[in-house]
């Protein structure tokens, strides 16, 4: 069943708490989660089963936005769900959403490690326009992370 794509909701904190846990190796705080919820803009595809009313979260992409750019802080995809396309439908709203709003400019950091979602953001037409050197850890010390952006005017 195609999971239903919607605005996150605060009664979603529970369900994202999850998915955070279960499919992000450097899991974000409940604080931070929660703040995400109530002052960012951010999706939910959320699957649905006929024996429940009560679905589940499997993919959550929250974004900040200032002064004509939004920038992504966070994508998450259920480790089961992965390779289905969420991501890209997540990113597909995002980037409507800051046309919608006039903004010039969608940004975003990514793991230069994390060769799959590279190469995602490149086939939407993200470039790389620069590198931090050991920003993030790793199991192995620390690596660079790649920024990219989409220009949209």
């Amino acid at each position: 069943m195609t999971p239903i794509l919607r605005t996150t909701e605060l009664i979603d904190i529970d369900k994202i708490t999850a998915l955070n846990c279960m499919s992000n190796p450097f899991p974000w705080s409940d604080r931070l989660i929660k703040e995400s919820i109530l002052n960012r803009v951010s999706w939910v595809l959320e699957s649905t089963s006929n024996d429940s009313d009560d679905g589940k979260v499997v993919a959550w992409l929250v974004a900040s936005s200032i002064c004509g750019q939004s920038e992504l802080e966070l994508v998450l995809v259920d480790k089961a769900e992965r390779r289905n396309g969420y991501a890209e439908s997540l990113l597909l709203v995002w980037k409507q959403w800051a046309l919608e709003h006039q903004h010039d400019e969608l940004q975003l950091e990514v793991r230069e490690s994390n060769n799959g979602a590279i190469r995602l953001y490149k086939k939407m037409g993200f470039e790389e326009v620069g590198r931090r050197k050991n920003y993030y850890t790793n199991d192995s010390g620390k690596e660079a992370a790649c920024l990219m952006s989409l220009f949209l005017k």
